[in-house]
């Protein structure tokens, strides 16, 4: 049901990004975090159960709509304008995020099978503990960098711009990242209780992880600023190819610890692809790129 009210979603909204008008970005982002924290927590106290996250989920989408065409003037329509140039994009981009996706949850759909609901509760826990804080931080600048960097393509400095901002974001997610990995067991004894000490290994080794994907996304977004998505889509499906199979074999003994370091195993020997496809892109050196990362990932 979800799903099906966001389909009705007015991207009108998107305008903010693009005519970098944060001010109402930031209010569209705080009115929502607001209105749905209210009614799950009211919900949680009236009934005491699961009930109300789902309940929770399905009021976030509806505030969502009403924000949206609230927010902005501009109502969607079928329309047939510019079909076969967007879709020249996005039929890559799209493949590209179903790649991704198959990656981000592989860990939990194959694992299902071998370590039964309850360690998977625990491992779902640790993913989710693991990766919150990257998603984040780099989600939100993505969102703003994105228009920016779209209009900077045209000067003739745009790739040193490009490899900086790569930088910058991966200056935020190590110390993140790197951080969480050290503290992982105080973290879940202080956050979940000393019941849930068993996902400790696995937030630890996704806080690992969390630092690769803010990598990950950080490349990604010059990839889709020139109009790359094909590359980044070539990346996605590789790294399901290596590790859905490497998922199986490490799942067997039911270990949730060996599946999330295999989880970020797998997606940091993928780096350097991404690397080489934004360099490539940038029409720079891949060494210029590694110029900006070395440092920070020598301090983490």
């Amino acid at each position: 049901m979800a799903a099906l009210i966001q389909g009705f979603r007015n991207i009108g909204t998107i305008a903010f990004r693009k005519d970098l008008d944060f001010a109402k970005e930031f209010r569209f982002i705080l009115y929502q975090k607001i209105l749905v924290f209210i009614i799950t927590v009211s919900l949680a106290f009236w009934l005491r159960d699961y009930r109300a996250m789902v309940l929770g989920m399905l009021a976030q989408s509806i505030i969502e709509q009403i924000l949206r065409y609230r927010m902005h003037s501009y109502r969607p329509r079928v329309s047939t304008n510019g079909m076969r140039e967007i879709w020249g994009f996005s039929q890559w981009l799209l493949i590209s995020r179903i790649g991704m996706v198959l990656n981000e949850k592989s860990g939990q759909l194959i694992s299902g099978r071998t370590v039964g609901s309850e360690l998977l509760g625990v491992y779902h826990i640790g993913v989710e503990l693991g990766t919150i804080f990257i998603y984040e931080i780099v989600m939100p600048v993505r969102s703003a960098l994105f228009p920016n960097l779209s209009r900077l393509q045209g000067q003739a400095d745009f790739s040193n711009r490009a490899v900086e901002i790569i930088g910058l974001l991966v200056l935020l997610c190590i110390p993140v990242g790197v951080g969480l990995h050290i503290v992982a067991y105080p973290v879940v004894e202080l956050v979940l209780g000393e019941h849930w000490l068993a996902a400790s290994p696995v937030l630890s080794w996704m806080a690992l992880f969390g630092v690769v994907v803010g990598m990950n996304l950080s490349l990604d977004i010059v990839l889709l600023v020139k109009k790359r998505a094909n590359l980044s889509a070539r990346k996605a499906w590789l790294e399901v190819c290596v590790l859905i199979p490497v998922l199986v074999y490490v799942s067997r003994d039911g270990d949730i610890e060996k599946i999330a370091m295999a989880r970020f195993t797998i997606a940091a020997l993928f780096i350097p692809l991404m690397i080489y496809y934004t360099s490539a892109s940038l029409n720079i050196s891949v060494r210029t790129t590694y110029g900006v990362l070395w440092r920070p990932l020598i301090a983490g």
